[in-house]
């Protein structure tokens, strides 16, 4: 169990690389799936790279969680029991829950259980009853308000830690309760097969037939960032701040691990009562920006709650693409180039991937070439013969007329400050670009090839500690809380430079490469009158920092489970499909803790107009239509007329021509949208 006041930055880890990738930047824990029921189907790993992961976290005294947070059939449930005692004995602090037919058996020792995200803890009593059946931490909905995440604080024990998600993509739905995807598709996100149909354009009409969106990604969110808010978490009593993205590459793990590393250890630094749940100092080789890695753009979500009086931004309604960060703006398109005017600080480099915007979409272009335009260089730069052949096919199919552009090997004197593009593709041909459109990188080459390097160490600072005895010498290490030593004998001769003698052995006592430590201070002596030959000083050196990790590594004591309260009542009497009672283990379970499980999870028994999707995000307020907004915003009320933000469904048409209505619960505290579906394509109506 961590100390309560131990933050804890926890980082996804798609396979083995990334996971010792996310401990190298920083994490001090790591989720990662198993072989099997990881609620990402693709990305499975074995119990050997389970193995491995754990035994380099634990140097740092970082911890490994175990995904097994998918629903369990009846056939399943003891192959998932016989994973988790698998997992454990490879050397895995925690299991991640979501199917309670786990807890109605036996469970391995020295191992905690943390409740999934997919558990759906929204209430006090909720979290309340998940401590008292064994769960030590819990992943709250990403919905949360900073005051519900304190109201579900004040509800558990002080040792009993809250994580949050802070960055990455977000569900629309609340997790755990989104059944779309299998009711379209057969594909269960309780079961990690999730099609992200969330992020599919839609149609949006009124239930008159009035169309009021055109393909326009009403459900698609933007990506969770909470880099601002991570003090206020804190405050409101999260522990764990969990980076989303198992199924990202590596460089995304790098860098995003990277930014909150440095903003955790900033308000650790200047709060005495805070500490890091882990221990080791990472060093790196680039500078951090979430800009630069996948992202939706951003939002905070509802953290601060929801606001009527401003702009509603939760979703990205033209693109559920990685647009990236903004580089410029074209000044001029020629037959071989386009000229660029770069934002303020930025550089655009060989291979970059540039995007931008047109008529609801993303388009991009690889650039081959970047230089600057007033460069001679770049105005003998020739067309490419690709570029070349579809200079005239290019103007007739967007009409856009060339220009009258510098003669090869001129230079233009308004073209200086300005990016000379040289692109894989013929310009003219690339849809919709013209002067004035703003560009995004959403591939950085540079940024890139620094992660695909070598981009972090981490290295714990020890205390080196030098004496002399009768017959010979002695070395203490010490990182604070551990401490070991070792003696070597020899005999103990003067120096002939006694300051020379000190210096060299203090250098050759600080040489900890190939090891996991650095010497943060290395006290020899001052009086020191023997001399000690450099091979001696390894020998020493080596034999206190082994026995310095067996010190530490002896020291580790495995987690385990918390108490079990056996006459826990769950706080819902009766439970329909939403609480995802998939096999009969788990329907024991719910009914010993005095619950009655009405009907099973959707994936067993699909109900029909059952709500696919429940969520706090909202269709109206995206669209601008929300009742809730009116009296902010009179002058589109005006325009629109009053009906128009009447609470009234919405329907959702999809291009293969599934129809589905979105209710809305603005009565309900917080008011809540639910998705139904009304017709399957091909259906009769």
């Amino acid at each position: 169990m961590l100390p309560q006041h131990a933050l804890e930055l926890l980082a996804p880890a798609k396979n083995l690389a990334c996971g010792l990738a996310a401990i190298d930047h920083g994490a001090d824990a790591v989720y990662i799936g198993g072989p099997a029921f990881g609620a990402r189907q693709a990305a499975g790993n074995t119990l050997e790279d389970i193995a491995e992961l754990c035994a380099y976290a634990h140097r740092f005294d970082a911890r490994v969680f175990v995904a097994l947070n998918t629903l369990f059939s009846d056939d399943e449930i003891e192959k998932a029991r016989e994973l988790a005692f698998d997992v454990a004995k490879a050397g895995a602090d925690c299991l991640i829950v979501q199917d309670m037919g786990l807890l109605n058996g036996p469970l391995p020792q020295g191992i905690e259980l943390h409740a999934s995200t997919q558990c759906d803890i929204r209430t006090p009593e909720k979290a309340a009853f998940l401590e008292a059946v064994g769960f030590s931490q819990m992943v709250l909905a990403r919905e949360l308000s900073l005051d519900e995440i304190a109201r579900v604080r004040a509800a558990l024990k002080p040792e009993t830690r809250i994580e949050c998600f802070i960055h990455g993509a977000l569900c629309v739905s609340y997790s755990g309760q989104c059944y779309m995807s299998e009711a379209m598709l057969g594909r269960s996100a309780n079961r990690g097969a999730c099609a992200q149909l969330c992020r599919l354009p839609y149609d949006v009409f009124t239930e008159a037939g009035e169309q009021i969106a055109k393909k326009s990604h009403v459900l698609s969110l933007k990506d969770n960032n909470q880099t601002d808010h991570l003090e206020a978490l804190i405050d409101a009593g999260a522990s764990s701040f969990k980076i989303e993205g198992r199924l990202k590459d590596v460089d995304y793990v790098k860098n995003i691990t990277a930014h909150y590393r440095q903003a955790l250890d900033a308000i650790i630094a200047r709060r005495p009562e805070l500490s890091r749940s882990s221990v080791g100092r990472s060093v790196f080789t680039f500078t951090p920006d979430p800009a630069k890695s996948f992202s939706r753009s951003s939002t905070d979500y509802f953290i601060e709650g929801r606001r009527f009086d401003q702009p509603y931004a939760l979703a990205q309604l033209d693109t559920p693409k990685h647009t990236g960060e903004a580089v410029g703006e074209v000044v001029r398109i020629e037959s071989d180039r386009i000229l660029m005017r770069p934002a303020k600080g930025v550089a655009v480099s060989n291979a970059d991937g540039l995007t931008y915007a047109h008529e609801g979409d993303v388009f991009g272009f690889h650039v081959n070439r970047a230089e600057p335009a007033g460069s001679a260089s770049a105005a003998v730069g020739a067309a490419s013969k690709t570029a070349r052949k579809s200079l005239k096919s290019g103007k007739e199919k967007f009409g856009r007329p060339a220009g009258k552009a510098p003669a090869k090997g001129q230079t233009n004197a308004k073209d200086q400050g300005l990016t000379a593009l040289f692109t894989r593709e013929a310009p003219f041909s690339l849809a919709g670009l013209q002067p004035g459109t703003r560009l995004w990188r959403n591939r950085d080459q540079s940024f890139l090839k620094l992660l695909s390097q070598k981009s972090a160490e981490r290295l714990i600072p020890v205390t080196m500690i030098f004496s002399t005895h009768e017959d010979g010498l002695d070395l203490m290490v010490t990182d604070g809380t551990h401490c070991a030593s070792a003696s070597v004998a020899m005999d103990l001769d003067a120096p002939s430079d006694p300051v020379k003698n000190r210096e060299t052995l203090r250098t050759n006592l600080a040489r900890l490469g190939g090891t996991i430590y650095e010497a943060a201070e290395v006290f020899v002596p001052e009086d020191l009158d023997v001399f000690v030959p450099a091979s001696v000083a390894n020998q020493l050196r080596r034999a206190a920092v082994e026995e310095f990790d067996a010190m530490r590594s002896a020291s580790r004591v495995r987690p385990q489970r918390a108490p079990v309260d056996p006459a826990a009542t769950y706080p819902d009497k009766f439970l329909d499909f939403r609480a995802n009672v998939a096999n009969a283990s788990a329907r024991a379970f719910y009914e010993a803790h005095g619950a009655r499980v009405l009907a099973p999870a959707f994936e067993i028994k699909p109900i029909k107009d059952a709500a696919l999707m429940t969520c706090r995000h909202c269709i109206r307020a995206a669209l601008n239509r929300c009742p809730k907004t009116m009296r902010f915003q009179p002058e589109r009320v005006e325009a629109l007329g009053r009906d128009a933000f009447r609470p009234e469904p919405l329907m959702l048409k999809d291009s293969a021509g599934d129809l589905f209505r979105a209710d809305f619960h603005c009565k309900a505290s917080p008011c809540e949208m639910t998705v139904t579906l009304v017709k399957r394509r091909g259906a009769k109506a």
